[in-house]
C-alpha cells in the first residue's frame, strides 16, 4: 500500500484543479477517491487504501456505535471518484472547495498522513497547527 509522508504547498488553480506532485502521481492509478474530512479538509484516497478503510468498516460487528455509523455515513455519502488528468491534475468538487474554504488562484496545503492525503487551506491548516502546538505545550 501507498505510504503518503510530507507536507506540500500548491497552488489551487481557478478552475478548482490541482496538479500532484510527482512523488503522490506514482501512488494513484487513473482515479482518485475524495471524501470531506472530519474537519475543514478533503480527503484523497488511492483505491487501495479506499478499499482498506471500507473493508474495515465493513468488519466491525454488528450492531456498532452510533458515532462509528455517522462515521460511516459520512464517510460513503461523500466517497466520490475523480479522474487523475494528464501531468496528475485533479479536479476538486466545488462542494468540497467551498465547504474548506479553498479559493482558486490561492496556495493550499497536501499533507501526506500515512495511507492518504488531505487537502487544506493553507491559513486553516497553519492556524489549527499553531492551536494545537500552543495547547500541548500550555494545557
Amino acid at each position: 500500500m501507498a505510504e503518503f509522508l510530507g507536507t506540500y504547498v500548491i497552488k489551487l488553480e481557478e478552475t478548482g484543479r490541482i496538479r500532484l506532485p510527482q512523488d503522490v502521481i506514482d501512488c494513484f492509478d487513473d482515479n482518485a477517491y475524495l471524501t470531506e474530512g472530519d474537519g475543514p479538509h478533503i480527503n484523497i484516497f488511492p483505491k487501495e487504501a479506499r478499499d482498506a478503510l471500507l473493508e474495515a468498516y465493513r468488519d466491525l460487528p454488528l450492531p456498532r456505535d452510533s458515532e462509528i455509523e455517522w462515521r460511516l455515513r459520512e464517510l460513503t455519502s461523500s466517497l466520490k471518484e475523480v479522474p487523475i488528468k494528464v501531468k496528475g491534475r485533479l479536479s476538486i468538487p466545488k462542494e468540497y472547495r467551498e465547504t474548506c474554504g479553498l479559493n482558486g488562484g490561492e496556495d493550499i496545503v497536501l499533507i501526506g498522513v500515512l495511507d492518504h492525503l488531505e487537502i487544506w487551506n493553507l491559513q486553516t491548516y497553519k492556524t489549527a497547527k499553531d492551536r494545537r502546538r500552543s495547547q500541548a505545550l500550555y494545557g
